[in-house]
């Protein structure tokens, strides 16, 4: 399964320009800045926290922006590496890892909010109840992990 996502973000898919494809994608990831933006504030002050499948870093790279401590991993070496480059071009300070979201490499409770979303969509049922262990794992025990999941998107029907 591993060698299948990474093969599809590398050869595939440009993960880089999934946000801006078009209005569905742009509402997705502005609704989410504001939502991540809104929890991480509000529920802690000087939040440490971890975005796990964190694809090219644009929710990252935008929470950074913000003052927030953020560490970021992806299972794609390819998007870290974008990351990486796009975090020194901006002078950011962001941690990041190459790993996959079932086996994090973080010590138990390093973190205030976990964000998982991506590796949700690319996992079988058991994949994901793991991802979201390790979530809860490296999680603090008052902290919040924040996890979302948007079905592909399936037609409209008539119901009549």
């Amino acid at each position: 399964m591993r060698n299948n996502i990474v093969d599809y973000y590398k050869n595939d898919y440009d993960e880089s320009k999934r946000l801006t494809l078009d209005n569905r994608h742009k509402i997705e990831f502005d609704i989410k800045k504001r939502i991540y933006m809104l929890y991480i504030t509000k529920n802690h002050h000087d939040a440490k926290v971890l975005e796990i499948s964190c694809g090219t870093g644009a929710y990252t790279i935008y929470l950074a922006q913000q003052g927030i401590d953020i560490t970021a991993c992806d299972l794609c070496e390819e998007h870290i590496n974008k990351l990486d480059a796009d975090v020194k071009k901006l002078g950011l300070d962001i941690k990041t890892f190459v790993c996959d979201a079932t086996e994090l490499p973080f010590d138990d409770g390093q973190f205030d909010v976990v964000i998982i979303g991506g590796a949700l969509y690319h996992l079988d049922d058991e994949g994901k109840l793991k991802a979201i262990d390790e979530a809860y794992r490296v999680s603090k025990s008052y902290s919040h992990t924040l996890c979302d999941f948007l079905p592909p998107r399936q037609p409209c029907t008539d119901p009549d």
